[in-house]
């Protein structure tokens, strides 16, 4: 072993060390949202109008985009009622999920994010990708003022010549289908 390197392993050995200690202030995982939730959570939008059915620390919440939030109790034959007195109907499909949701009488159908099928979500870009690729390869960050600490990146390969990066497993299976 290289003793120049020394320093730098046992940098990085004590750094996964503190994280791997730190990963415990986190806590236990949360449980998994409650099966009779699946169906509802989602999206849904009537032309510029989107909500979110989310689940948010152990309740169902209705999200509006504009950051309105009202929790969810669930009534009878698939309705709702919130702590505002919205009423929030769900109207399901063969398998029971829910196509389109009824919020005070508005109708707001689901929308496909992709992901919910197993597929990749996807974006269609404004711009080529070619062009975005060159344009954040020559942005830098914004000038700021302040007493900042200095930059730590380190090129890995710079540091160790044996560092080999391996892509040879992307694919253009991602949210641009570009590789």
């Amino acid at each position: 072993m290289n003793m120049n390197r020394a320093p730098l392993i046992l940098w990085i050995l004590a750094s996964c060390t503190v994280a791997d200690t730190s990963s415990d202030s986190l806590g236990l995982m949360p449980p998994d949202v409650p099966e009779s939730w699946r169906p509802i959570i989602g999206e849904y939008a009537s032309g510029s109008d989107t909500v979110s059915v989310l689940e948010e620390d152990g309740s169902l919440v209705l999200l509006f985009w504009g950051g309105a939030r009202l929790q969810l109790s669930a009534s009878t034959n698939g309705a709702f009622e919130t702590d505002s007195n919205v009423m929030v109907e769900m109207v399901a499909d063969a398998s029971g999920r829910t196509e389109m949701l009824l919020v005070d009488g508005q109708a707001l159908n689901r929308l496909s994010l992709g992901a919910e099928d197993g597929g990749t979500f996807r974006i269609t870009p404004i711009r080529a990708p070619e062009e975005l690729l060159i344009e954040a390869l020559a942005a830098s960050p914004p000038e700021e003022e302040g007493d900042f600490r200095p930059a730590d990146l380190a090129e890995l390969v710079a540091l160790d010549s044996t560092i080999l990066l391996d892509i040879r497993y992307a694919t253009t299976n991602n949210f641009m289908g570009e590789i």
